[in-house]
């Protein structure tokens, strides 16, 4: 009987202790990963692993921003813009009806050129 119970006592205390171990190894977890956010927070970087580099600015590139006396903004659409200090702008728009031959028209009558001839005419 006594040895038994020193078997059952032995396979109890082994279950605390792997349940010991499994509960230390998931705060061990949780501590590591506020760890990498704490440091996150602290220490941001990008890294650009495209194989062409499409993210990151060349040296020219940065030297040509540094000497320009404008201010330049890149957005995430592949557009380039620059802040106007001055000037003006002239919008046109040409109305037709629904075909487009009449929009074509009045933009040439508006730049002074002849009309367009049509593709199919060049052999397309």
């Amino acid at each position: 009987m006594v040895e038994f119970n020193q078997k059952d006592q032995r396979a109890k205390s082994k279950d605390q202790g792997l349940k010991r171990n499994n509960f230390l190894k998931i705060i061990g977890c949780i501590a590591f990963l506020i760890l990498i956010n704490i440091l996150a927070q602290h220490f941001y970087t990008r890294f650009d692993f495209t194989k062409e580099k499409r993210f990151t600015l060349t040296q020219k590139t940065k030297d040509v921003l540094n000497q320009t006396k404008k201010d330049v903004i890149i957005t995430e659409e592949p557009a380039l813009s620059y802040k106007m200090t001055g000037g003006v702008i002239d919008l046109l728009f040409f109305v037709g009806d629904k075909y487009p031959d009449t929009v074509i028209k009045l933009y040439h009558q508006y730049i002074g050129k002849f009309a367009m001839m049509p593709f199919w005419s060049m052999g397309y």
